[in-house]
């Protein structure tokens, strides 16, 4: 052990040792990096500071022009040039006293002069010239021919010494006469270029860094090196910072000298990095080599573990650490392989497969697997008889998380287990869909017995309820004796699950007793409702009674849920429909008349008078709002007015918009349109469907002619009663009155 230990560290120390370079490389690189950034820094921040007092200078000159030669009266009368020649010669002589106090109170003044444009006079701080003489006539020109700008400084030009023959680099500021925008003459600034050579040369380390201020085409304007260099030399030097001049075309340009820092940067950055990089490769094929010829003994351990089937296990006695670490393998192995098998052979889940199979009638026969596994299948004889139940358990009710879920179905199965077995007669309980348990419990050579059935499943209502504050119901299914009449069963108990509302026994319902409900059967009780709603609007109190008349009958004809819950949605509508849409709003738990289905329905609604009491609560509030309306008085109340007028008057010919705005003192048009938002229908189609509910009745309880019917309901010809009548039925008067003869 002591030699594979030494072994392992002369492998991994070069390594070691390869990291710590590349980590101090690293941090080389990193300090350079941070030199770089901080030289960056220091540049712009002196070409911001040049910057500045460049534009500060060029302000300040031009400040001091405005200044001087905004309100003074000597330059206007100068520009207005109507004086006398012995006043001119004075106003002359003025005008250049202050342009050149002017000069000599600034250095960077070159010069000044300004032009007056009635006859080209131009006059310099020592003297005057007529343009055509002037030395600086072609700018002049050029300003006086363009739009000259007179908010920025020009571009670079030369103009001529006072006391040689050399040219001065200069730029020009020029502003129009009178200040700002006359139209009289013009003035000139010429500031001297090079009067900023010494700050450019201020405080920068020429071996180092380098300045340039350069013009708009990158022409060099000035620089903090004694001679500008050549374009070779200044292909080398690399700009760090730029910062433009304000109100100029220039920009300052900051750099590092070439083979100076930055090539100590460059050197840093670049070939110590690839260096590194090299070493990182180069280590981590070094680290792959002496991982791979480490790990043989390894290899060889788990070539020995791909045999393990085909030995039997070592003695766990043998010494040696490679031979118990390939035994404690083995037995890893072996552990994984069966729980491998328990997981594939899970028994659970397979018999609830298999008991979904069974009631889907896909299963009708066991081998003996599953006689060993399932108690029921061991005790089973040919004469024994079972019932198939399913409880209907309202889990919702506990709020709980899906662990907690899966924790109450595993304790209910259990449970309801435990009480439909007996040592002799043990039962088979399995979850089928939702919250639904189903049960087969064995009930000996009869049948079953129904008061057996209900004191069993009482107890255990009353057991679930008191430790879980569960309700559920069960459904009792139809006796059978062999397997392939479980769906049967099944399909009895689900059925039976449909008739909570009307069941008689508060835990269980038997397919048994449930009557056959005839086809259409409802449609029975569509005139009690359609009675309801029509006194629900006449204000007649005996709509009460009616409900609870309706109530009974669904209760004595055995009525299953998803008819009661549809039969009292239509109840619902016909009032609203009858009461007037626009009028009173209905509170009908629309969520709740959806055929009942939904759990939020079968948890609130545990039997038929809850139900019941629920509905009479919403109707009575709901007929008291409507009675106030009536009695309020108000425009609701006029639109009641006026909707029992049209029933009592519908058979009028005469009836129409503009009788009744007259009757009841509205615009026609207002109760058109308020008749439709009270009651949510036309008032033509109103009337129409009054006066052909009446010509039906009249045509199948008479012998009345076309002719006759037409005048009791309000037409005043067959041929206008007939197409109105065609329009609504989709059949003629004698056709209908033909087709409904029996």
């Amino acid at each position: 052990m002591k030699n594979w230990y030494q072994k392992q560290l002369l492998s991994y120390f070069p390594i070691f040792l390869l990291t710590i370079t590349v980590i101090v490389l690293i941090g080389m690189v990193t300090v350079s990096d941070i030199s770089r950034r901080e030289t960056e820094r220091a540049n712009e921040i002196f070409a911001k500071y040049i910057s500045e007092m460049i534009v500060g200078s060029l302000d300040e000159v031009e400040q001091a022009f405005l200044k001087e030669f905004t309100l003074n009266d000597g330059v206007m009368d100068f520009l207005d040039g109507k004086s006398t020649s012995r006043q001119e010669d004075i106003q002359l002589y003025e005008v250049a006293s202050s342009l050149r106090s002017l000069k000599n109170d600034y250095s960077l003044i070159q010069s000044i002069y300004l032009y007056r444009a009635s006859d080209g006079l131009v006059i310099m701080s020592d003297g005057k010239s007529e343009i055509s003489q002037f030395y600086d006539r072609d700018f002049l020109k050029r300003q006086l021919a363009g739009s000259p700008n007179t908010e920025e400084w020009s571009e670079v030009r030369t103009v001529p010494s006072y006391y040689d023959d050399q040219h001065i680099p200069v730029i020009s500021l020029v502003k129009r006469l009178p200040i700002p925008f006359g139209q009289d003459g013009l003035a000139v600034i010429n500031v001297n270029v090079e009067g900023f050579a010494n700050d450019i040369q201020m405080g920068k380390n020429r071996n180092l860094t380098y300045l340039d201020v350069v013009d708009r085409d990158g022409r060099v304007v000035l620089t903090s090196e004694k001679t500008v260099q050549s374009e070779e030399d200044r292909s080398k030097i690399v700009f760090l910072a730029q910062q433009p001049i304000d109100n100029t075309s220039w920009t300052i340009r900051s750099g590092i000298k070439s083979g100076q820092f930055f090539q100590w940067f460059e050197l840093i950055s670049y070939t110590w990095i690839v260096v590194g990089v090299a070493v990182v490769v180069l280590s981590t094929i070094y680290v792959v080599y002496i991982s791979k010829r480490n790990y043989k003994p390894i290899a060889l351990i788990l070539n020995k573990l791909e045999t393990i089937q085909l030995k039997s296990a070592l003695n766990k006695t043998e010494e040696g650490d490679v031979r118990f670490i390939e035994h404690a393998l083995e037995d890893l192995t072996d552990q994984m392989k069966q729980y491998e098998r328990e997981s594939q052979d899970n028994l659970l889940t397979r018999k609830r497969q298999l008991f979904i199979d069974l009631i889907e009638g896909s299963v009708t026969e066991f081998d003996d697997f599953w006689r060993e596994q399932i108690p029921l299948l061991q005790e089973e004889t040919a004469d024994q008889y079972k019932l198939f139940l399913v409880a209907d358990i309202e889990l919702e009710s506990l709020n709980l998380d899906a662990e907690g879920q899966s924790l109450v179905r595993l304790a209910l199965q259990n449970m309801l287990l435990d009480f439909f077995s007996s040592e002799e007669s043990p039962s088979w309980c399995e979850w089928i869909y939702g919250n639904r348990l189903g049960i087969i419990a064995p009930t000996g050579s009869s049948p079953y017995s129904e008061a057996d059935i209900i004191a069993l499943t009482g107890k255990c209502y009353d057991w679930v309820k008191g430790q879980f504050d569960l309700a559920f119901t069960f459904g009792a299914g139809y006796a059978f004796q062999q397997w392939r009449d479980v769906p049967r069963s099944y399909l009895g108990a689900k059925e039976a699950l449909d008739y909570r509302l009307t069941r008689r026994c508060a835990t269980v319902i038997f397919a048994d007793r449930i009557q056959e409900e005839a086809q259409h059967k409802w449609v029975q009780l569509w005139p009690a409702v359609t009675e309801i709603a029509e006194m629900f609007q006449m204000r007649n109190d005996g709509w009460s009674g009616k409900v609870e008349l309706l109530f009974e009958q669904f209760k004595s004809q055995s009525m299953n849920d998803q008819t009661i819950f549809m039969m009292l949605g239509s109840l619902m509508k016909w009032i609203q429909k009858k009461a007037g849409e626009g009028i009173l709003v209905l509170d009908d738990n629309s969520s709740l008349w959806n055929g009942g289905s939904e759990p939020g329905a079968r948890l609130k609604f545990d039997d038929l008078n809850a139900l019941q009491d629920e509905v009479q609560e919403i109707l009575h509030a709901a007929y008291g709002e409507y009675v106030a309306i009536y009695e309020g008085g108000g425009f609701h109340s006029t639109m009641l007015e006026i909707r029992e007028y049209i029933m009592a008057h519908f058979d009028d010919p005469d009836l129409s918009l503009k009788h009744l705005s007259d009757r009841f003192q509205l615009n026609g048009k207002n109760v058109s349109q308020l008749f439709k938002e009270a009651f949510g229908e036309n008032f033509g189609d109103f009337v129409l469907q009054l006066r052909i509910g009446k010509a039906k009745h009249l045509l199948l309880e008479s012998e009345m002619q076309q002719q006759e019917i037409a005048t009791l309901v309000g037409y005043s010809n067959s041929i206008t009663f007939g197409r109105m009548f065609k329009r609504v039925t989709g059949m003629t008067p004698g056709e209908f009155r033909r087709q409904n003869a029996g």
